[in-house]
């Protein structure tokens, strides 16, 4: 799993200006993402990754799916 700047610079923006923007990166939340990621690693079939609560989108920038549909309530 790696992180470019456009990556990095975004996720920093979302710390600075969100009033919980931090929270979706407590080490709880690290943890899981990072599970997540790493079981669909090898899952090459899939070509859609549908995520229902993905808050800010970190879940979805830190996969690396070919179309990636992130769902939240409004």
């Amino acid at each position: 799993m790696q992180f470019g700047e456009k990556q990095l610079t975004r996720w920093m923006e979302l710390v600075r200006t969100t009033d919980d923007g931090i929270e979706a990166f407590w080490p709880s939340q690290i943890k899981s993402k990072t599970w997540i990621c790493n079981e669909l690693e090898f899952k090459e079939h899939f070509r859609t990754c549908v995520i229902f609560g993905s808050w800010y989108g970190v879940l979805a920038d830190m996969l690396n799916f070919p179309e990636i549909v992130c769902v939240d309530k409004e």
